[in-house]
């Protein structure tokens, strides 16, 4: 397995790794195949990634095989041993290994210091499990509801089914491991099911993959007032941008976000039709680590304690940095403390605009496309005509490190800021969003109201994570590309856009 350039612990872990898929493969038998695992890390912001590729050599070792495959203590019974090998075979003898080392996400301002990755971990694990079964389960309605109004010929569009294959979490190595007996040095590990090329999915459908509209990302797009650098990924261009929301919008959130609030409002729907729904989109692993769904409120309440932290913090830092950053951090501090008190004091009075009864839904967080995978038609003579219809389809969402058990608006308004580029398309989506609900659900207790408390929220929660990294406050966390200077020119922006949403009284 070529693990060079893998820190210490990841080699570790693969090397166990191959271990038991090498036991798995070979079976129980006193004489068994040489299964060779080939290993290619992946990219990743925070942690580590690798994508496994199993070949299973005719070559014969003279050696004896335990009846149970052990690894690290963790014990496979039948069941879990036939979960990752029908995983293997979809993904045509490949799976990808997820090893955690970090913990910054939106929710905890991007920080290393709060979470363990052993939280983290379960998080996102959580969020690859319930995604999937929030699809199966909207999927499940949508037939329903189809059969029920084919006769009248009234069929809502966003009923159709939702192609989305979510990876199936194949192994975890925190299973069955208590929370608070964990060593908070361990980094948890996962098998994940592989989809792309070759791969079950994708070659029953015809299907091959396509990273085209990934590879065209631009470094440089205007959003929201100001052209911004995203030198990793890039962003959408602002011509496509529109059109890759509304595609995401259909296929990956409305359905997911959707199959939550049937599960609260069942009764309303189903009628006399039964569904499981006891068992839909269960977040109790979720809930494990926080036992309430995040709402607006809390937020807020997160940016008040940050800005105690930061006026502690600034005058101990005076004698470390040279005065004109000083006195520039101090300007910042001033006007970021006005912005908070000021999101403070409306969401006090905002009750009627920040409706706190709309059900918490699974949210992602993170919906660009680099966390997407793409798929088009083979080219074939018979396919040509589809290959234009198909470029650009998604075919599964990666990726739950931010999943979390919230109030849906965060990843509504998340994937405005960070996917579209101004304040029309993002009130168009909005606007969209809100339609799309009341037409699956026919009932009224989903109202998400006005977009601008959330923008302005969205933008205070940029400033905090800002000024802590510029004052180091982030224990290590996602630290910005950026120098300094550009890390400054970065937040004035941002007071700038809060300009525009009524905080006027920011100074320069």
């Amino acid at each position: 397995m070529e693990t060079s350039h893998v820190s210490t612990f990841a080699s570790e872990i693969l090397e166990e790794i191959k271990t038991l898929l090498h036991g798995l493969i070979s079976g129980k038998k006193c004489r068994r195949r040489k299964v060779v695992v080939n290993a290619e890390e992946v990219p990743s912001a925070q942690q580590c990634v690798f994508i496994l590729t199993v070949e299973d050599s005719v070559e014969e070792i003279l050696d004896d095989i335990d009846e149970h495959c052990m690894i690290n203590n963790f014990n496979l019974d039948e069941q879990s041993k036939e979960v990752i090998l029908a995983g293997l075979g979809r993904g045509n003898g490949k799976l990808v290994v997820k090893i955690w080392k970090g913990s910054a996400r939106w929710w905890n301002l991007n920080s290393n210091s709060v979470d363990s990755p052993s939280k983290i971990a379960r998080l996102e694990v959580a969020g690859y499990k319930d995604a999937g079964l929030s699809i199966q389960r909207f999927n499940e309605y949508g037939l329903l509801s189809l059969e029920e109004k084919e006769g009248k010929h009234v069929v809502d569009e966003i009923l159709i089914k939702s192609p989305i294959i979510i990876p199936e979490i194949l192994f975890f190595s925190l299973d069955n491991v208590v929370p608070n007996q964990q060593n908070e040095f361990y980094h948890p590990w996962a098998l994940i099911e592989f989809i792309g090329n070759d791969t079950y999915y994708l070659t029953k459908n015809e299907w091959i993959q396509d990273n085209h509209f990934i590879r065209n990302m631009i470094k440089d797009r205007e959003e929201f007032g100001f052209v911004e650098p995203h030198p990793r990924h890039g962003r959408v261009s602002v011509e496509l941008c529109l059109d890759y929301a509304l595609h995401v919008l259909k296929v990956v959130i409305l359905p997911i976000h959707c199959a939550f609030f049937l599960r609260s409002f069942s009764n309303n729907f189903l009628k006399d039709k039964e569904m499981d729904t006891d068992n839909v989109c269960n977040t109790s692993r979720a809930q494990n680590i926080r036992s309430s769904p995040y709402r607006y409120h809390d937020m807020v309440s997160i940016y008040s304690k940050a800005l105690a932290q930061l006026k502690h913090k600034l005058p101990s830092i005076q004698n470390d940095i040279n005065s004109c950053a000083y006195v520039k951090l101090k300007s910042i501090l001033f006007n970021y403390e006005m912005c908070v008190k000021r999101l403070v004091s409306e969401s006090q009075s905002m009750e009627n605009n920040i409706k706190n009864d709309i059900p918490p839904v699974l949210c992602h967080m993170d919906l660009q496309p680099q966390n997407m995978i793409f798929i088009r038609k083979k080219i074939t003579i018979d396919s040509v005509n589809d290959f234009f219809g198909n470029v650009n389809s998604i075919a599964s969402v990666l990726d739950w490190e931010e999943a979390c058990y919230a109030d849906p608006r965060f990843d509504l308004i998340l994937f405005c800021r960070k996917v579209l580029a101004n304040r029309g398309q993002a009130d168009f989506i909005w606007d969209q969003y809100a339609k799309s609900i009341k037409s699956v659900l026919k009932v009224k207790q989903v109202l998400i109201g006005n977009i601008e408390p959330w923008l302005k929220l969205e933008c205070v929660h940029s400033l905090t994570t800002l000024v802590l990294q510029a004052m180091d406050l982030i224990g290590g966390g996602r630290n910005p590309w950026e120098k300094k200077i550009d890390l400054f020119a970065k937040i004035d922006r941002e007071f700038s856009r809060l300009a525009t949403l009524g905080y006027n009284n920011i100074q320069p």
